[in-house]
């Protein structure tokens, strides 16, 4: 019962970070936007979505079949939301790119 609980708060976690990244708009982020490569939008619409080249998804689907840890921090299962929300080696990366958005 813990886990599902603790997993319910994970993926509400990740909805909220999901809106606020969308909710805030501004005139900076639209033009960075703008300027990406088609590449750079692939990944982060991958990392949004969760259909990226990632051990979790690329085993859901079939594609993979070692070791799902994640390559950073090997604690987690390699998915977005693990990528995005949680990998302790991506720490201060978070910390630098949502201190800069406010």
């Amino acid at each position: 019962m813990q886990k599902e609980i603790a997993e319910a708060k994970r993926q509400h976690k990740v909805k909220s970070l999901k809106l606020r990244m969308i909710q805030k708009t501004s005139r900076e982020k639209t033009k960075e936007l703008l300027l990406m490569s088609r590449k750079q939008i692939k990944v982060i619409v991958g990392l949004l979505t969760g259909h990226c080249a990632l051990k979790g998804h690329l085993h859901r689907i079939g594609l993979y079949n070692g070791d799902l840890k994640c390559r950073l921090c090997n604690r987690e299962t390699e998915t977005a939301q693990h990528v995005l929300c949680y990998c302790e080696t991506l720490d201060r990366k978070r910390q630098d790119i949502w201190t800069t958005q406010t």
